[in-house]
């Protein structure tokens, strides 16, 4: 079968021709794509050449289409609408969009950010799900694999081919039981060492970074237990006397359920921020722009009500 060269082929002919095939005229199909009368004969009679057939004849109220122009009709429909498909801005419509939305975060930013996420895409987006993707080795390699919509995290940069946006700042607060021995004298920093500490490891592996600004004034803790969910953490500190350090935000939202204390740390640990990260082929996708967009209205919320249900 020969295969047409398409290097050669103008679009505008194309366009010219579904005038041409609609107003019956040479003048009226120029204006329609913006060709001068002349401009339109000459591009006339390129189409000519290239579909080798006269297509127009001249008729008494105009021209006539030949039986090839009639033949190709359909098909010249078909391609153009294709073509103007193709190259028209991309649209999305929240109210019938369907699809997942896949997001890697740890537990404590799932749990404070997630519930309104599901709430906002219940009014604007029904047809959207969320999944929560385990993490398992580098997030910024799961969204460089398409295995994964956007990351959420602390991430002080992006690195070359992806996007970061802030979501909220944190900070680290000592978590211990309520009626704590420890609770009965001011927390020093000795005396926070000198504690069974819980600590929250994805790894399992490694300290924190308790354990540097201990390290900086001399001091180590032990770590008693290690655990790898910042939900189950506060859970067993709650029935035992282990203290964790770990991000206010979540922290408040278990004291407010159960009989646990916050304590300030003893030594400077510092802020963090956390962001959310996609990689740069999503950025110009309308519905990524959508989930990350509604992701972030929902975490700047969270912040003003500190993260307790809006009423």
């Amino acid at each position: 079968m020969h295969e047409t060269d398409l290097r050669g082929i103008d679009l505008g002919l194309l366009a010219l021709f579904e005038a041409l095939l609609d107003t019956r005229s040479v003048t009226r199909a120029g204006d329609r794509v913006d060709l001068s009368q002349p401009a339109a004969s000459r591009a006339l009679a390129r189409l000519r050449a290239l579909l080798h057939d006269p297509l127009f004849v001249r008729g008494p109220d105009g021209l006539v289409p030949t039986r090839r122009a009639l033949a190709l009709r359909a098909p010249l429909a078909a391609a153009l609408g294709a073509v103007r498909a193709l190259v028209a801005p991309p649209v999305f419509d929240p109210a019938s969009a369907t699809g997942t939305a896949r997001i890697l975060a740890p537990d404590f930013d799932a749990a404070a950010l997630v519930p309104p996420l599901l709430a906002a895409f219940g009014t604007a987006a029904p047809g959207l799900d969320v999944a929560l993707l385990p993490r398992r080795g580098d997030a910024l390699v799961a969204l460089a694999a398409d295995d994964a919509d956007l990351a959420v995290g602390v991430y002080a940069n992006a690195p070359a081919g992806f996007r970061r946006q802030r979501l909220y700042d944190d900070t680290m607060v000592c978590v211990l039981r309520r009626g704590h021995p420890a609770l009965a004298r001011p927390l020093t920093a000795a005396r926070f060492a000198a504690l069974d500490h819980a600590l929250i490891t994805v790894t399992g592996e490694g300290g924190g970074v308790v354990d540097t600004a201990l390290a900086q004034r001399g001091l180590v803790r032990r770590i008693l237990l290690r655990v790898p969910s910042f939900l189950a953490a506060p859970l067993v500190v709650a029935r035992s006397d282990l203290v964790v350090t770990m991000p206010r935000r979540i922290a408040t939202e278990f004291a407010a359920i159960a009989p646990l204390v916050l304590v300030e740390p003893p030594l400077p640990i510092p802020r963090f921020t956390v962001s959310q990260v996609w990689h740069e082929r999503q950025h110009a996708d309308p519905r990524h722009a959508f989930v990350r967009t509604t992701l972030a209205a929902v975490a700047a919320a969270n912040v003003r009500t500190g993260g307790r249900r809006a009423p």
